[in-house]
């Protein structure tokens, strides 16, 4: 992520309690606080970490996480996706980190994040680029259903 010194300011220091996904919930605060992201066509730098700190490997840790920003920021998810917004981005998260774990537990978390949508329907999700007004904060950091 590289940002200017003003909107660093702007939208407040890092959140070093999030140790996984960091980036993320800074990215969403500064979305947030009004400014303007890009996503440049390739990469500048390639960084890995290999063995157990891979981050697909921590599954847990990287679940627990996202579950804590989708706390932290339920006031967006509302704001953008309505009263559900919260709920909705919880079970699209359940369904996703069910996929990937696998087993019973994982089999039960995406069954409840299945059963969640289906009670509190589906957010839909903008396009991958942010409008042009910025009005869609979160909706920019996901994909389009396929």
């Amino acid at each position: 992520m590289l940002i200017h010194k003003s909107a660093y300011h702007k939208a407040g220091r890092m959140d070093t309690t999030f140790r996984h996904l960091g980036d993320l919930e800074f990215g969403i605060r500064l979305l947030a606080v009004g400014c303007q992201m890009e996503i440049l066509p390739e990469p500048l730098v390639t960084y890995r970490h290999g063995g157990r700190q891979e981050l697909s490997l921590q599954w847990g840790n990287t679940c627990r996480a996202h579950f804590r920003l989708i706390h932290k920021h339920c006031k967006l998810y509302r704001q953008e996706f309505g009263p559900l917004g919260e709920l909705q981005e919880y079970a699209r998260r359940a369904r996703f980190y069910g996929l990937r774990k696998g087993r019973l537990p994982g089999r039960s978390m995406w069954a409840a994040g299945c059963l969640t949508q289906m009670i509190v329907g589906n957010a839909s999700p903008p396009e991958i680029m942010p409008p042009a007004d910025n009005q869609s904060l979160l909706g920019w950091f996901r994909r389009p259903s396929s």
